[in-house]
């Protein structure tokens, strides 16, 4: 593994962990978060969305294996209904 990729998923670790964080938190203000997204690159957007769907479709493909935690059961069913809607839309080509 190159010190490039090494860096890349400690970036990964780090940022999951803060949005785990912020996520967790009572006080999340979603409106600022979602202004501050929707205020930054439109190709920032794009991979934004695309990380996003990635996380859908894992939920999607656990709900479909039977493996969902009985907690998230609900998410992964309208992740699943979503992906089965619209995953050949969410086929975004780099910009």
């Amino acid at each position: 593994m190159t010190e490039k990729a090494e860096t890349d998923k400690e970036a990964a670790i780090r940022v999951q962990k803060e949005l785990s964080r912020l996520a967790s938190s009572y006080k999340l203000d979603i409106e600022t978060f979602i202004d501050r997204l929707m205020a930054d690159h439109k190709t920032v957007q794009r991979n934004v969305f695309r990380l996003f769907m990635a996380c859908m479709k894992e939920r999607s493909e656990r709900w479909e294996a039977g493996t969902c935690d009985f907690r998230n059961r609900r998410t992964c069913k309208v992740y699943n209904m979503i992906i089965e809607m619209f995953d050949e839309e969410m086929q975004l080509p780099y910009v």
